[in-house]
């Protein structure tokens, strides 16, 4: 993870997301896609609490498929972005994206760590 202000740092994206994450349906009116993108991202809070605190959350395998889930999610929602960018540019579809990315790729960067560079974690649900 890297030093003090690399765990530092987690820690307070950890902040942002559990903020997006409880704000969201306040904030917005969320359609079925909606909900189902932030299920994904709770569940993320739950393998990024994981992977901080240095604990297996269930099994490998489940953290696996929900980083398959989280890659196709922001595949899904950034090539329908680009779509609707190209019938016209808009300065608010742009930080959308810019913001969705930002959300999204340190929560798929820690989901593949914990899923797949941090055997030490996983020792313990094996033995």
């Amino acid at each position: 993870m890297g030093g003090n202000a690399g765990r530092t740092a987690w820690w307070l994206y950890f902040g942002l997301l559990t903020l997006h994450v409880a704000t969201s349906p306040l904030l917005e009116r969320l359609d079925p896609v909606g909900w189902a993108a932030l299920v994904l991202s709770g569940a993320g809070l739950l393998g990024l609490w994981g992977y901080l605190r240095k604990r297996p959350i269930g099994r490998r395998p489940v953290w696996i498929a929900y980083l398959v889930a989280l890659l196709l999610s922001i595949a899904y929602d950034t090539t329908l972005s680009f779509l609707i960018l190209r019938s016209g540019w808009s300065v608010a579809w742009i930080v959308q994206i810019a913001i969705g990315l930002a959300l999204n790729l340190p929560l798929l960067w820690a989901s593949w760590r914990y899923a797949f560079c941090s055997p030490e974690i996983w020792r313990r649900t094996s033995s």
